[in-house]
């Protein structure tokens, strides 16, 4: 995701807590256990401080609980009534020493569930000793936890049905995923809204209204419309965060769309009708395109890009995908490759993503400069490994920590080749800080670790330090269209 402005100005607040505040955030967060709607479980363990870093694996174990394997999920927007009807399959396994299975799910106020099916047994949502929800303090996230022991051994299936209020000014219904918030898909379908946890996803849209609509979306799409109902089915092909599934249905009447092909990648640019410059989005990709495939490597998606572009904003990266401004398309497919294809282990390892992302695209404007000799901050470990987001000094601090490395380890071609490199050999297998410290060394034998230690996590060996910076945390991408097509909705 790019920032809508390129001056990078950022304002931070930071918290001051006291030690009894910070015991009880990491608490909530390396705690599952958390809140319920019924009842909340005073459950206190005092967090690992030591000279070692924190075990990351058992961390995530503790509060993702499964990894998905595959999700089967029917979508039906009815416009006229403003409501989305979901039903969700998703089949999953139990993490390392897990027993009662828990996924992500945020309906908000306007949802509601009719009926969940756990390996065959139907559970009530309304009673506390079957469905218990969990919040986690300090992030965007709600889990649902099942209270039924599960097998860390077989695949388990779990069923949702439910119908969800959805209001649009101008009758679309497209992912609205925000990273920086950390937020994904959960407030659409079930998930697990982490970027490691990667699994096959296979959507149905259908759209109940008689005027007609147009789909774009990640990966495979079938068009499946008939007569009586206008379907498309998105296939994934493959395992992918589902942080990363981008969709767009917009009446066809709104919009206008082209392809191309430039340099063996199929591309589809879809705009508002009168909005932004298709044209123009071609005009950068005709030497982008080419530009990457070279430097970083063949596009990784083999359906290509798809990219609807809005008239002002930021941008948002998608598995093959992004809804962007064209001030920030090149950004937002650099991330095919970093982000998307290249995935860090968790929220906060996304700093890397981000400041590698900004360091090319200004590598060749000389305006990047390493960080001093005194440089420390927290960018990294003011976060816990499970908490969603991350911390927006990724995009300039983060990119002179690139261009540190990049300078010692022979330039910014030294640096490119070692992109190039990972691209071709790390690719869907997701690695956290210290992983890609390592990959460095393996490339150039420069040992960084214990200067990314002083960078990202204040020169602390425990990787989680106190009195992290909070950021403003505000939407980039702007949807909005001309004043023309909104006006055609106003009620």
């Amino acid at each position: 995701m790019k920032p809508s402005n390129l001056n990078i100005r950022f304002f931070v607040l930071i918290r001051n807590r006291t030690l009894t505040g910070l015991i009880f955030f990491a608490v909530t967060i390396f705690l599952f256990t958390g809140c319920s709607n019924e009842e909340v479980k005073n459950v206190v363990e005092k967090p690992e401080i030591s000279i070692e870093p924190i075990d990351e694996n058992k961390l995530m174990d503790r509060v993702l609980r499964i990894d998905i394997q595959e999700m089967d999920v029917e979508l039906e927007y009815d416009p006229t009534n403003d409501l989305i009807s979901g039903n969700s399959i998703i089949k999953f396994r139990m993490r390392s020493g897990q027993v009662k299975p828990l996924i992500h799910f945020d309906l908000a106020d306007n949802g509601v569930i009719n009926s969940i099916i756990l390996n065959g047994e139907e559970l009530n949502h309304n009673n506390s000793s079957d469905v218990k929800t969990v919040k986690f303090t300090e992030t965007t996230q709600e889990g649902m936890e099942f209270l039924r022991d599960c097998s860390g051994i077989e695949i388990n299936t779990l069923k949702i049905n439910y119908t969800f209020e959805h209001t649009d000014n101008y009758k679309s219904f497209f992912s609205n995923v925000n990273d920086i918030r950390g937020e994904g898909n959960e407030m659409v379908f079930p998930t697990i809204n982490c970027p490691s946890d990667l699994s096959k996803h296979r959507i149905a849209f259908s759209v109940k209204s008689d005027r007609p609509y147009s789909f774009m979306g990640s990966g495979k799409v079938k068009d499946k419309s008939n007569k009586k109902i206008q379907k498309w089915l998105l296939d994934s092909e493959r395992d992918v965060a589902s942080y990363t599934i981008m969709w767009m249905l917009i009446p066809t009447e709104d919009v206008v769309s082209e392809e191309k092909v430039i340099d063996g990648v199929k591309i589809r640019v879809m705009a508002y009708k009168n909005g932004a410059s298709i044209e123009s989005a071609f005009k950068k990709l005709k030497s982008w395109i080419p530009e990457l495939r070279a430097n970083i490597g063949e596009f990784p998606m083999k359906r290509g890009l798809n990219v609807f572009l809005t008239e002002r904003g930021g941008g948002m990266e998608y598995f093959g995908a992004t809804i962007t401004s064209l001030y920030a398309l090149k950004h937002e497919v650099f991330h095919m490759y970093y982000g998307c294809s290249v995935i860090a282990k968790t929220y906060r390892d996304s700093w890397w993503d981000e400041s590698i992302n900004m360091w090319y695209g200004y590598r060749d404007l000389n305006s990047v400069t390493p960080v001093d000799n005194n440089f420390s901050s927290n960018i990294v470990s003011g976060r816990t490994p499970v908490s969603v987001g991350f911390d927006r000094r990724a995009y300039n601090e983060g990119a002179k920590i690139i261009e540190s490395i990049a300078s010692e380890i022979g330039g910014k071609d030294s640096f490119v080749a070692f992109l190039k490199h990972v691209s071709a050999n790390h690719t869907f297998a997701p690695f956290n800080t210290f992983e890609l410290i390592k990959y460095v060394y393996d490339f150039s034998g420069i040992d960084f670790k214990e200067r990314i230690v002083k960078w990202l996590y204040n020169g602390t060996r425990t990787y989680f330090s106190p009195q992290g910076l909070s950021v403003n945390n505000y939407h980039k991408v702007d949807m909005t269209p001309p004043e023309e097509i909104i006006k055609k909705y106003k009620r």
